[in-house]
């Protein structure tokens, strides 16, 4: 737009310099409602009705004027509760409106900076009942500067009817060819200056988010998705706003989960390394709880239950092993290192690299290999046993607590259940996690809490975790290595860590990008009011995320498809060949399709078409999951 031929640019506030984080102006009001009751033991209801009615009232019966500012609408108000409450919820109204108005950047940058740059004089033009105190407070809140603020609350006149714009002609003494007025109101904002003469631009707002779903009609969701348009900054780097807004609401609604679910806060125990994150998140939610971070592992709980097994069989039930496993791998999730047993599976006719069926761990060969190597996983096990002991006790896990992971099992939970038994102390241990998998062998045997799906309850986020779990478990990964072991340094009993994975790579930088955007989301939603009246609850804070699994654009494939993730071994979450080289090698297809981190990344990055990915994929796992039940139950 060409500004030089004006000497004045006109702006509305609202929904164009100014956006409000609610779906309605009136929603203001839940929140005011809301927001007293919870600081005032004599509760209120109904006050958006009321507050309505008294508007209307202060129009209807002050008709000689064309503005009802907000201290008649308050002396009408006067009839549904008392004088004194009327003065705070006065109050709050002006603090919440102050609260959830910020910079509109998509006009602020489009239209704003442009005539700023231009040194075009500046006003504001609203037809608003709140005062002037107020709006000058919100449009100081978001650094917006001007010439001249014309309120119809002031002045008594409206953009609606003409009049206001009348007004400013003749106040600033110029022609209406030397002003430009810009809203999104089409009569208001357009329709009545073009009347006067006056050059009108009428915009119209759009969304900034990138992982929008449609699909999702609910008032809920679309506050959520108000929130996170208004306040994400689209020139961020990509990775930064895929964790605003797919990961922030699930991290926030977990650390909610928390707050509002256990009960003893001084024994919260974050076990490392996805309880890292999970622990950032909870100290923005619950500001005055207490929380400790736990370093511990699969590994490392695990490892020192094995001294109380007796066969092979009651070991692997403790650990995660897929259809085949390493020789050396085994052993190492058994807790010994290479030097204690190379020579020892050589004699029994086997290497490190080997590949063995999980059954056939279990047949005679295997077996006489393993009863000679079960006296130095029995005796590391015992040495292991007696420091976790330690650090557990130098670390205050000695009554009942609560363990905080990302899930899914519940294995280290059993495995604190067993030392706690083992060593007769009388420790009652609640998990919580972001998600518990119906087909643990552990439901049933202890308290397992989860927050997006467990046996019994969201059946399609279980699925849909399912698609992307390499991504998301990266997510919340610590800056820090997995724990091994622990060891005694003079008194104090330390961690003993692993390597850290992504200490260089792409990988590195952008899950600590995602991990910023989730948490600056949290700190966005916690700060803003509309955590009075919006719940961020298990499934909608996952629905972006399901978006992005389901549904993902060949730009959210392309940066995430070259990312590794590291298991026994290292696989590629969406790095598919050339089609005509499968066309060539079918067989290479299935397994590099197998292997992948992210199929529907995969076979998107492949075709590069959208074809029906979600349902192509439920049928999928639904066969997948049905062969990996019945093969937990030869298992067992």
């Amino acid at each position: 737009m060409d500004f030089s031929k004006y000497d004045y640019v006109s702006f509305d506030i609202f929904d164009t310099l100014i956006v409000r984080n609610v779906l309605k102006p009136e929603d203001v009001f839940l929140i005011v409602e809301s927001k007293y009751n919870s600081l005032n033991k004599k509760k209120i209801s109904d006050f958006k009705t009321n507050r309505l009615l008294a508007q209307r009232k202060a129009s209807l019966n002050n008709s000689e004027i064309e503005e009802a500012d907000i201290s008649l609408i308050y002396k009408e108000l006067e009839n549904y509760y008392s004088k004194d409450v009327c003065k705070k919820l006065l109050a709050l109204e002006k603090e919440i409106e102050i609260n959830v108005c910020v910079r509109n950047n998509n006009i602020i940058n489009d239209y704003y900076a442009k005539a700023s740059s231009l040194g075009k004089k500046i006003i504001i033009t609203s037809d608003m009942y709140l005062d002037e105190e107020t709006i000058t407070k919100i449009l100081k809140k978001n650094n917006i500067k001007y010439y001249k603020l014309y309120l119809s609350s002031k002045y008594n006149k409206r953009k609606s009817s003409g009049t206001l714009f009348n007004y400013i002609l003749k106040d600033l003494n110029i022609s209406p060819t030397k002003i430009i007025h810009i809203g999104d109101n089409i009569i208001s904002d357009y329709l009545r200056p073009k009347q006067k003469k006056i050059k009108a631009i009428h915009i119209k707002n759009k969304s900034n988010n990138s992982f929008y779903n449609k699909k999702i009609k609910t008032n809920e969701y679309k506050l959520l998705e108000k929130f996170i348009s208004n306040n994400i900054d689209i020139n961020n780097d990509y990775y930064f706003n895929m964790g605003y807004e797919t990961f922030g609401p699930i991290l926030y609604g977990f650390a909610n989960y928390l707050k509002e679910n256990i009960k003893n806060k001084d024994k919260m125990f974050f076990l490392s390394r996805d309880g890292y994150l999970i622990s950032k998140a909870y100290r923005l939610v619950d500001k005055e709880s207490k929380t400790n971070y736990f370093y511990a592992s699969r590994r490392a709980l695990i490892v020192p239950t094995l001294w109380l097994c007796d066969n092979l069989k009651e070991m692997t039930d403790k650990l995660y092993i897929r259809d085949y496993i390493k020789v050396g791998n085994l052993f190492r999730k058994l807790g010994l290192e290479k030097k204690d047993y190379q020579e020892i599976i050589k004699k029994h006719g086997y290497s490190l690299e080997q590949e063995v069926k999980y059954e056939d761990l279990f047949k005679e060969k295997f077996t006489l290999l393993f009863e000679e190597i079960k006296p130095l996983i029995h005796k590391n096990s015992k040495r292991e046993y007696d420091l976790l002991l330690q650090y557990m006790k130098q670390e205050g896990f000695d009554s009942s607590s609560s363990i905080i992971d990302i899930g899914w099992n519940g294995n280290m939970q059993m495995a604190f259940n067993n030392v706690i038994k083992a060593s007769k102390q009388n420790i009652k241990v609640d998990g919580y996690y972001v998600g518990v998998l119906k087909e643990s062998k552990n439901i049933g045997k202890i308290k397992m809490n989860g927050f997006l799906f467990d046996e019994v309850k969201n059946d399609d986020i279980y699925i849909c975790l399912k698609v992307i779990n390499s991504i998301f478990e990266s997510m919340f990964l610590a800056p820090h290595g997995s724990v091994k072991t622990y060891k005694k340094v003079k008194d104090k009993i330390e961690p003993v860590l692993l390597d850290y994975e992504y200490k260089e790579g792409i990988e590195k930088n952008s899950y600590e990008k995602i991990q910023e955007g989730a948490l600056k989301f949290i700190v966005d939603f916690t700060s803003s009011d509309i955590k009075y009246i919006l719940k961020i609850d298990e499934r909608l804070s996952f629905y972006n995320m399901m978006k992005f699994a389901y549904h993902p654009t060949l730009k959210d494939v392309e940066k995430f498809g070259d990312f590794k993730f590291l298991e026994d071994d290292i696989i590629y979450l969406a790095k598919p060949k050339k089609i005509t080289y499968y066309l060539r090698k079918p067989k290479t297809f299935f397994k590099d399709l197998y292997l992948s981190g992210w199929i529907i990344g995969f076979l998107k990055r492949l075709t590069k078409i959208n074809i029906f990915y979600e349902q192509l994929y439920k049928v999928y796992i639904r066969i997948y999951l049905n062969k990996r039940q019945k093969k937990l139950g030869d298992k067992e």
